[in-house]
């Protein structure tokens, strides 16, 4: 699908240029539904070209019905709600049985097995079910078991130890190979160096590689962190060496996406740039998977990404409040960040006011859900999701004007906003941001006068 999206082919096109088919072969055989498509990795294309690749998918289900297609993403529940001719099936996690059975299939040290095993039994699974429910982190957590006998009970510390660990050894099923490494940097200035590269690449959503972007976005880091080595060399060792990036043909990929989201947030974390403020706001408006490297963030430093970030949005959201003093302006306070919309199977009724979509600003639709799991914010919950009546009450116009089942908030009428809860929604976040708000400032305005009383102290002894 990256090939497809940065090359703007049509699918069908892409499909015949890379096989020994004609056009008329491939369009033969599309409509008498000799082939399946499978399509994979819809979220890898470019946010701005997705739009283009959803037209040609559906166009292709819609011209060729006999054909079956797969594809696959990552979630992107209001995108796919529109894809009337296809059914939606996930990945379904490892269950703690499936997880065990993985285990000791693994060409692995017995003993290290049966004591990792002990402790996913003994209520690991319980507290790291969303590590453990992954095939591929799981098998890292092992790894880093192996060389700890102990499991970080943080999501942020396991990726950092994990690294450490791929980086200090190669494979534990080789312990007489030695590793030869084509660059001369120790761990620290490794680890410098792969953070500046996903940070820059994850702020501009590129989310795997050719060979040449890949230089482009090395060299990058190299300036940034004032070292000098080669691009292929790095290259050769993350993917053969350190083992955090695997090759596919001519795409490079990073081993689990979430290393990524890690390695930016601890770009974020350690660099004290002066756009934090504006690339944190990004990546919660742009980037997918924004929850992830944001939630990482806040655990690495909460302190740094409050004083970074947080504070300041807060305060420009109060800004915007206070602005907002009737219903009618709280609708409209609400229009810019949010659309109105029912959600679920088109022949269902429950319904769901608020929703992001990608004509609109959603910020604060990733940052709720951030604050939602580390400070308690939880506005949605003025919602009766269970009543149509809201949505029933608006003009036909109004109801069928997407497929998505979605209208901007700027159209909906107050008495329609009231019905379905918008004016409370808008009231409850308002009160709860400026609650937040306060406790933030006062706090770090606690710790500034400690640490200026310990400063003038140390100074008069």
């Amino acid at each position: 699908m990256k090939k497809i999206a940065s090359s703007r082919t049509s699918i069908t096109i892409f499909s015949i240029h890379n096989g020994a088919s004609t056009e008329r072969a491939v369009l033969s055989g599309l409509k008498a539904g000799v082939f399946t498509l499978i399509l994979d990795g819809f979220d890898e294309i470019p946010i701005k070209n997705r739009a283009a690749a959803q037209r040609q998918i559906l166009k292709i289900s819609t011209d060729y019905p006999n054909s079956a297609m797969i594809v696959s993403s990552r979630p992107d529940p209001e995108r796919f709600l529109s894809w009337h001719a296809f059914a939606e099936y996930r990945v379904m996690p490892l269950s703690i049985d499936q997880l065990e059975g993985m285990i000791r299939r693994i060409d692995y040290d017995e003993t290290d097995k049966k004591n990792f095993l002990r402790r996913v039994r003994g209520g690991l699974f319980k507290t790291h079910e969303k590590l453990l429910s992954n095939p591929l982190l799981a098998s890292m957590m092992l790894l880093t078991f192996q060389e700890f006998q102990d499991i970080p009970s943080k999501m942020h510390v396991f990726y950092g130890t994990a690294f450490d660990v791929l980086f200090r050894r190669h494979d534990t099923m080789k312990p007489d190979y030695h590793r030869e490494f084509k660059t001369s940097l120790e761990l620290d200035e490794f680890k410098r160096v792969f953070m500046t590269l996903c940070f820059s690449s994850y702020v501009d959503k590129s989310y795997g590689f050719t060979d040449s972007s890949f230089s482009k976005y090395a060299k990058t880091a190299f300036d940034y962190e004032n070292v000098e080595i080669d691009s292929s060399g790095f290259q050769y060792d993350l993917i053969n060496n350190v083992c955090i990036m695997h090759r596919e043909g001519e795409n490079i990929s990073f081993l689990h996406r979430s290393f990524q989201e890690y390695f930016a947030a601890l770009f974020l974390s350690k660099r004290s740039i002066p756009e934090g403020f504006e690339f944190i706001e990004h990546i919660l408006a742009e980037s997918d998977g924004a929850a992830g490297c944001a939630g990482m963030l806040i655990d690495i430093d909460t302190e740094e990404f409050e004083r970074k970030y947080l504070i300041q949005r807060l305060a420009k959201f109060e800004v915007e409040a206070d602005r907002a003093k009737t219903d009618k302006g709280k609708v409209a306070f609400l229009s810019s960040h949010y659309v109105v919309g029912r959600v679920g199977p088109h022949d269902s009724f429950y319904l769901s006011p608020w929703r992001r979509s990608t004509n609109v600003r959603c910020s604060n639709h990733h940052l709720i859900g951030v604050l939602g799991k580390k400070y308690g914010f939880q506005p949605y919950d003025v919602f009766d999701n269970d009543s149509s009546e809201w949505w029933n009450s608006l003009p036909k116009d109004l109801r069928e004007i997407s497929h998505l089942i979605i209208v901007p908030a700027s159209k909906i009428p107050v008495a329609a906003a009231r019905k379905a809860g918008l004016i409370a929604f808008a009231n409850s976040t308002i009160s709860q941001a400026r609650r937040l708000s306060k406790t933030l400032r006062e706090r770090h305005e606690r710790k500034r006068r400690l640490l200026s009383t310990a400063l003038r102290k140390g100074h008069s002894s």
